[in-house]
């Protein structure tokens, strides 16, 4: 699993960050959530045809990103 790896070696920096997965084959979208104390959080599967629900979904997970690297979270 992708986030596990990021996540192991975001550890060994000392570095604890929620990690975020995105899954697409186009039509349909699915979005995860890794986070420090190893709990992992999966979306339900959205369909190219809701992208008013999607694009709130990146621009969430795009945010929260952005937070983090603000706060210097590690």
């Amino acid at each position: 699993m992708a986030l596990k790896a990021a996540v192991l070696l975001n550890e060994q920096n000392d570095y604890y960050l929620e990690m975020y997965g995105i899954v697409s084959s186009g039509k349909i979208w699915e979005f995860g959530k890794y986070t420090p104390d190893n709990r992992f959080y999966r979306s339900d599967a959205y369909s190219i045809g809701q992208p008013e629900l999607i694009l709130g979904i990146l621009e969430f997970i795009f945010s929260s990103c952005e937070k983090q690297m603000m706060s210097g979270t590690s």
